[in-house]
């Protein structure tokens, strides 16, 4: 078994409320410059022989719950500026990634969770956060709608009468982006008719106030599956300590 390290470095000002400094379940090491973030350090071992592109590739797989979790935190995407591979008994190669610059003030102080999560964690939590990660980050309004409803689908279930009505409206705007066809449902119906206060039967994306109204549906979808995710990242703080 051969030794890899794999150090991304961080220049943007990614501002940590909480600077934990490893995750022994995980083999990470996080190093900062007073509250800022400055580099990830995963130490793993492989049977086969590596390239240095192989081994980026391989951590940050390894490493996707943290990466999305990073993500979702900062409220925008996380981008090392450069991967720094080492290889026990060998020299030191540099692997330059061309970073983004980030505005600070678009983002929020990342929070960083318990090392017990990355260990008791739902086998589903690390592709709830992309699908979120997705939906904010998408320029798309109905594909946001769609991208929230999926995590909603996966987490819940299909919504019925007796769901919460945020997941109810969220099926419904799904199902209005989502079908080229004439819709029949008389719930969906009745529920377009009285946000768009007339009868409407198909989506049309050149219409003004079908996207108005999508894209109000879909600040709404973003506070029920957030919300959901919190609980869900809540938990394992409660599991901890009861």
């Amino acid at each position: 078994m051969t030794k890899y390290i794999v150090t991304f470095k961080f220049h943007d000002d990614i501002r940590v409320y909480n600077p934990i400094t490893e995750y022994p379940s995980i083999c990470v090491q996080i190093k900062y410059e007073k509250d800022r973030l400055r580099s990830i350090i995963h130490t793993f071992y492989a049977s086969e022989d590596l390239s240095q592109e192989q081994c980026v590739s391989f951590s940050k797989q390894q490493l996707s719950l943290l990466w999305e979790l990073l993500e979702y935190r900062y409220g925008f995407p996380i981008v090392p500026s450069s991967s720094h591979v080492r290889v026990e008994g060998q020299a030191a190669d540099l692997t330059a990634s061309v970073g983004t610059s980030i505005d600070a003030i678009l983002c929020r102080e990342v929070i960083l969770p318990k090392d017990e999560l990355f260990c008791r964690h739902h086998l589903r939590l690390s592709a709830w956060l992309r699908f979120v990660n997705d939906a904010r980050n998408s320029p798309s309004d109905p594909e946001a709608v769609r991208l929230y409803y999926a995590v909603w689908e996966d987490m819940k279930g299909r919504p019925d009468q007796n769901a919460p009505i945020e997941s109810l409206h969220l099926k419904y705007t799904r199902d209005f982006v989502s079908h080229g066809g004439k819709l029949k449902n008389k719930k969906l119906l009745k529920f377009l008719k009285e946000k768009l206060e007339q009868v409407t039967y198909q989506f049309d994306p050149a219409n003004q106030r079908h996207r108005d109204f999508v894209k109000d549906q879909r600040k709404q979808a973003r506070k029920l599956i957030e919300r959901e995710i919190d609980k869900e990242l809540n938990s394992y703080e409660s599991k901890r300590n009861s």
